[in-house]
């Protein structure tokens, strides 16, 4: 795995070498128990609206977010074009930020799915026969993070595309296009995956 994320606000000034230098950047936020789901974007978008401004080294910021349904969303700061993907799960947030690529990012929280008795039945639907074959017969005790690295680079590789969630076909469109997909995990608790295609 060599994909790197950087905690914020602890690790911005890591975070923004390695986006002036990358021209990627993976960032996440630890957000307090009490947070909704409404507060939690609040939170990740004012770090990531703070993160920008350092980055474009100015106070003057004109920043918007282009978020249509069924299309990649994009940042235009100061007119620039930034690609971007969001995700939350239950005590983190995360943002994926690219200047080269198409992007999309999500994050399972392993504590909310290892009580399921679905996944491997949802992993038939969604995943490929490949993957869903490997999860029937991964150990009991890897079976569960096994299933959070797959879900969360199903989910990251759609979001890249700029498509919802959708059953595994022959015709899949994530296997179109040759997307770079990684995946990390964080405090061993939530699975981080990343997927980028270049523009």
């Amino acid at each position: 795995m060599s994909l790197v994320a950087f905690e914020l606000p602890s690790r911005v000034n890591q975070a923004l070498a390695a986006f002036r230098q990358r021209r990627h950047v993976l960032i996440y936020c630890f957000n307090a128990p009490a947070l909704n789901r409404s507060n939690k974007r609040e939170h990740i978008r004012e770090l990531l609206r703070q993160f920008l401004m350092s980055y474009a080294e100015t106070s003057a910021v004109k920043l918007s977010i282009d978020n249509q349904r069924g299309v990649v969303p994009t940042i235009l700061l100061n007119g620039r074009q930034i690609h971007v993907s969001i995700s939350h799960a239950a005590l983190v947030s995360c943002v994926a930020l690219s200047l080269d690529y198409k992007i999309g990012v999500d994050l399972i929280d392993l504590n909310e799915i290892k009580e399921s008795e679905d996944l491997l039945p949802t992993a038939k639907l969604f995943l490929s026969p490949d993957i869903a074959t490997s999860l029937a017969n991964s150990k009991e005790h890897e079976f569960c993070f096994n299933f959070g690295i797959e879900w969360a680079k199903r989910e990251a590789s759609l979001k890249c595309l700029g498509l919802p969630i959708i059953e595994w076909t022959q015709h899949d469109p994530c296997h179109l296009h040759k997307m770079i997909v990684e995946f990390m995990d964080i405090d061993s608790r939530y699975i981080l995956a990343q997927a980028r295609l270049r523009v």
